[in-house]
């Protein structure tokens, strides 16, 4: 039933291309032409995503074509359905791929320029899978059991690498280089993750001594493979170790100390990282995460160091955007109001407590680290449950009132509670910048702010402060 369509696909592919398997250069060798066949296809767009860009193309009869500006090789990926997949392309090579969706194998068929590089992927992904490395049950196993299945996948497809080494059609000398380099950064990334996964991030896992003894097989500073996704994942979890490790002394962390962490952290990278591209980008986006998901008290220091080591104007753009809203969320700006819906289903203005100081509490009943929090903020309001200038705010950022309504039914909680029907799509937290919690706002009489994000109520930072704002 499907043959005069595949039969159109061969033509259609053989005009894209000018030659045959063994030669399917095409005549701009500033593109790349990915083309193909879907039968059975199950809905009526493809997408390949190729670095930044995401390109969508309509099926006809299943049949696509991608034409594609390219001056260098890429790493792709090619989604249809639940269908996805990792491609390689090359400036004026074009790549044909047919497949069944409904077919119990799934299985691409490449064909084309590149096909040995893409057939390399396939099979590389598919070892991936019958080690069950995209399972997150992989973490349930021990140290010892998880380091041991990372050590076999790797040796695994080294083997496989070296069987397509020597065949007729030779692989792209860079890809083969980059290959057999990126197993140990994929999977120097899970090794390096695995103790969060594994406790959920809450707890102190006990590792093996000789745990991270891997590291000393990777190159931190690799330019052959810095373009790369795997790269990039592992450079991040190794600065993120390398952060934890730096402050754990003295129990610093992105919660109770932002700024101190964000400092940290670009020390690491200045110190760690050598090369440039690399570095800016990972000091920008640690610059640029602290903005987003901070207030912004000292932040100038911050914005000198993006600075001198970023000159991308796009960069600068972005980082200068949240700058501004900064200014606004300053020590003695005027405080943005806020509204929410209290127990009982009536609207609370924040403008209500215009003359006391007020201390206000972000959190979700999702929240973990917010829920940890609580008790503190409750003997905080007890201290000062007499006091007629000092105001205690909870407010929830839970998309699902049911879920807080509940929470609320179970607890005993004090000070005024409310909820935030939109959440972080809320005005509040748009005006605030909220965009992770637990996050904890001073604001002062006159309904200016004291602190954006202010210190949280286990530290003894906001026992003195609110001791002095309820003395004055």
């Amino acid at each position: 039933m499907h043959k005069p369509i595949f039969i159109l696909s061969i033509l259609i592919f053989t005009i894209f291309s000018c030659k045959t398997d063994q030669d399917t250069s095409v005549f701009d060798n500033q593109k790349a032409f990915v083309v193909g066949h879907i039968h059975n296809q199950i809905n009526e767009k493809v997408v390949l995503s190729i670095e930044d860009k995401r390109l969508v193309e309509s099926l006809h009869g299943g049949d696509f074509r991608f034409e594609i500006d390219l001056d260098k090789s890429v790493y792709a990926t090619f989604n249809h359905g639940d269908q996805l997949t990792d491609l390689f392309l090359r400036p004026g090579d074009s790549l044909y791929i047919q497949f069944n969706p409904v077919d119990g194998n799934n299985e691409l068929i490449f064909s084309g320029g590149r096909n040995i590089e893409n057939q390399f992927l396939k099979e590389k992904k598919q070892l991936k899978s019958s080690f069950k490395l995209n399972d997150t049950s992989i973490f349930n196993k021990s140290p010892n059991d998880f380091s041991n299945i990372t050590k076999q996948y790797q040796n695994s497809v080294d083997e496989l690498l070296k069987k397509y080494v020597g065949k007729p059609l030779e692989m792209d000398p860079l890809f083969k280089k980059q290959q057999s380099y990126l197993t140990k950064y994929e999977m120097g990334s899970l090794l390096l993750d695995y103790p969060l996964f594994k406790n959920d991030g809450f707890s102190e896992l006990k590792l093996p001594e000789d745990y991270f003894n891997f590291l000393s097989e990777i190159e931190l500073n690799n330019a052959v493979v810095q373009n790369t996704i795997e790269y990039n994942s592992f450079i991040r979890s190794y600065i993120a170790r390398k952060t934890k490790l730096s402050t754990l002394h003295d129990n610093i962390n992105q919660i109770n100390q932002p700024l101190v962490w964000t400092q940290s952290k670009i020390a690491v990278i200045e110190n760690e990282v050598t090369l440039p591209n690399i570095r800016a980008n990972l000091i920008t986006e640690s610059v640029e995460w602290h903005l987003y998901h901070h207030a912004c008290e000292n932040i100038d220091s911050l914005i000198t160091i993006f600075k001198n080591t970023n000159p991308d104007a796009d960069d600068a753009l972005r980082i200068n955007s949240f700058a501004n809203r900064c200014q606004a969320l300053r020590p003695g700006k005027v405080a943005p109001t806020f509204s929410g819906i209290d127990v009982d289903g009536n609207v609370f203005m924040s403008s209500s407590l215009i003359g006391k100081y007020i201390y206000i509490d972000v959190w979700a009943t999702w929240c973990g680290p917010c829920k940890k929090e609580t008790p503190h903020f409750e003997k905080l309001i007890e201290t000062y449950k007499d006091h007629p200038k000092m105001a205690f705010i909870s407010i929830s950022f839970d998309e699902k009132k049911k879920m807080w309504d509940r929470y609320m039914e179970k607890t005993d909680l004090k000070g005024i509670h409310i909820i935030s029907p939109k959440a972080f799509e809320s005005k509040m937290a748009n005006a605030y910048g909220i965009s992770n919690i637990p996050r904890f706002i001073l604001i002062d009489q006159n309904g200016k702010l004291i602190n954006a994000d202010a210190p949280l109520p286990s530290s003894k930072e906001i026992k003195s402060i609110l001791a002095k704002l309820a003395a004055s």
